[in-house]
């Protein structure tokens, strides 16, 4: 199970202990997002801003590169969620 689809109380527990340091699955993650439930959990753990990497990665010679935007997910929940407000 992915973990944007488990329930956010759990997930973020998974998220926090598995994708730190792991590009692929923090963008995997963000793009897969769809629900405003865990924005909430994401901003008290402060995983609304730049991808986190390891110590190892950030003290090294030649960074990684940023390719993961967690205000596109933002962007697109509140884009879905305007939508569903304007048909009610």
């Amino acid at each position: 199970m992915d973990i944007a689809d488990m329930p956010p109380a759990k997930g973020i527990k998974a998220f926090v202990a598995e994708i730190p340091g792991r590009e692929q699955l923090q963008h995997r993650f963000y793009e897969s997002l769809n629900s405003e439930d865990w924005l909430p959990l994401l901003d008290e753990k402060g995983l609304l801003g730049e991808p986190l990497f390891t110590p190892e990665e950030t003290a090294s010679p030649s960074p990684p590169r940023v390719t993961i935007s967690p205000a596109k997910t933002l962007r697109r929940i509140s884009k879905r969620r305007s939508t569903r407000s304007n048909l009610d």
